[in-house]
């Protein structure tokens, strides 16, 4: 149950909020099934507090702190979470849809089954991040750092990872059709069966890096242009059926 005295100095503001954390020897707080959609809660201390649950659609909570917040099934849509710190927050199955993420700290926070559907996290750092099974359609991660990250199974379809540091990242399955890796540094990661099907990877850092089969370098021409590993052989076994036609048609006339 929410901490009633808590919800109301939280509706004073977040100085007041601060202030009245500052003076009070409690770490941890419930706030869940918080209501306060649009709230403005930038910089306001969230650390440990028990958000699970709340809805903070297009709050505002740049600078915050949410290290070691729980935040599952958390609504924070469209919420300005910029230069916030998650560090080792927990937002399992969370709705970030359109948040923006931009230079925010979620080093070792555990977003696992999250969506993030056209979230901006430039320049955030996810360094050691469990992100698997998330949904980050169409995101902006350019400049990202996503080091060591876990993204088995995610979501990356038409996402921009450019310039995003993805060393020893765990890809496995990830769907990053259509994904623009271009300068992304990808050394170390582990990519197998992930769909890079139009991936754009133009100046990215592909040494060794597998997928598929688990046989083929990403940095295969054939992967570079966009054609998918499964696609290529069908392409080539049509190009062949064409020949053997012409042969045909031609010693027929």
């Amino acid at each position: 149950m929410a901490d009633e005295e808590a919800l109301e100095r939280l509706r004073e503001g977040a100085e007041a909020w601060n202030a009245w954390r500052e003076a009070g020897p409690r770490l941890e707080i419930d706030l869940s099934d918080l209501e306060m959609p649009g709230a403005d809660l930038a910089g306001a201390d969230l650390t440990h507090c028990n958000l699970n649950g709340a809805n903070l659609h297009a709050a505002h909570l740049a600078g915050a702190s949410l290290r070691f917040a729980e935040l599952s099934g958390a609504d924070l849509t469209q919420a300005d979470l910029t230069n916030s710190a998650l560090v080792r927050a927990r937002g399992h199955e969370a709705h970030l849809d359109g948040a923006d993420l931009s230079g925010a700290d979620l080093r070792d926070s555990d977003f696992a089954r999250a969506t993030l559907k056209q979230a901006k996290l430039t320049g955030a750092t996810a360094a050691g991040a469990d992100l698997s099974a998330t949904d980050l359609t169409e995101a902006d991660l350019s400049g990202a750092d996503l080091t060591g990250a876990k993204l088995t199974l995610a979501t990356l379809r038409y996402a921009c990872l450019s310039g995003a540091t993805l060393v020893e990242a765990e890809l496995e399955e990830a769907n990053l059709f259509s994904a623009d890796l271009s300068g992304a540094d990808l050394t170390d990661a582990a990519l197998k069966d992930a769909d890079l099907t139009d991936a754009t990877t133009d100046g990215a850092t592909l040494p060794a890096v597998r997928v598929s089969s688990g046989e083929r370098a990403v940095d295969d021409p054939r992967v570079r242009r966009g054609i998918g590993c499964v696609a290529l052989p069908v392409l080539g076994a049509v190009a062949v059926a064409a020949m053997l036609v012409a042969g045909w048609w031609r010693g027929t006339t």
